[in-house]
Parts: C-alpha cells; structure tokens; sequence
C-alpha cells in the first residue's frame, strides 16, 4: 500500500513539501468540533476507540502535525507536544458561541487517549515508525480496527513488538 493510499483511506491530504510554511499556522488541519464519546464506561482503550470513532479528525490532526515534524527533521518527539498544539489550535481558532462554555459544545480532549493515538499513528504511517515515546501499558493495546473504524494497514503489528524507550537509546 503506498502513502497516498494510507492517506486517502484515512481522508488526510499529502503533507505540504514545505512543513515549516504550514507549522507555525496550523495548516489544513480540520477544526470540526469535538464530539463526547464513550464516556467514563468500560476500558480505557474502549474509551478511546468510542471517542475516536466519534472523531476521526483527531487523529487526522495528530497525522498532519506529526508529519510536519517528521519533515522539520525531529527523529522522535512525546504525543503530548502534538496534544498541546491542537488544544492550542482549538483554543485560537474557535470563539464566540462556537466553543463557550455552556452551549453543549466540548473541545476537551482527554490526556489519557495519548498513548492510543500515539500508538495508532505509528500503526498507520511507516514514517512515524518509532517516532514517539512510549511507556509500558498496564493492559497490552490490540486496535479493535473495525470498531476505530480503520482498514489495517499492512505492518502495523510492528509497533507492538516497539519496547517502550528503545527508540531513545
């Protein structure tokens, strides 16, 4: 499968050839508002897998920064960077009654879900391979590809056998 495949299965445009051009103003990353899901019921993963069903743009955001990155030449970098940046993003780009509090409208996005988009982005894209650190999980990640709605991409199982750390040394 080649990369522009893996990006048209996901709805992710290309990069841009000049990430720095882009990486200071958020670029085509998409703003559409974040939509509760699954709650505080079941697993942590099952959280996630609800909450992503319900927001694929999330990790649509966390592809394109990670890519900028990547081509800004960072050989690793933490999830929490990239979490910060589209909080920021959420935070600059939306105001009024689009995201005040009150109107039933969440750009919340939970520090516990990091480790599974990090998890799933190096799943998905060859290039981020290593790319972001990881600790040791309680409960071993399996995606459930079909619930994340996701085809599997070829290779993926590589990222579980990724030690946590070993790509610092």
């Amino acid at each position: 499968m080649t990369q522009e495949d893996l990006f048209a299965r996901l709805g992710i445009k290309k990069p841009p050839s000049n990430p720095a051009a882009t990486l200071h103003a958020g670029g085509s990353i998409p703003l559409r508002p974040i939509i509760p899901g699954g709650g505080n019921t079941g697993t942590l993963q099952r959280q996630w897998e609800s909450f992503h069903r319900a927001n694929p743009h999330i990790l649509q955001a966390v592809l394109e920064i990670a890519m900028e990155l990547r081509l800004a030449g960072m050989s690793k970098c933490n999830l929490s960077l990239i979490w910060e940046r589209i909080r920021w993003l959420y935070m600059l780009r939306t105001t009024g009654a689009e995201g005040s509090e009150g109107d039933g409208t969440s750009y919340s996005l939970a520090n516990a879900h990091r480790a599974f988009y990090a998890r799933v982005a190096m799943m998905v894209e060859p290039q981020l391979r290593g790319f972001f650190v990881l600790r040791r999980q309680k409960v071993p990640f399996r995606p459930d590809w079909e619930r994340i709605g996701i085809v599997p991409p070829d290779g993926w199982e590589e990222v579980l056998s990724l030690e946590p750390g070993e790509h610092n040394r």
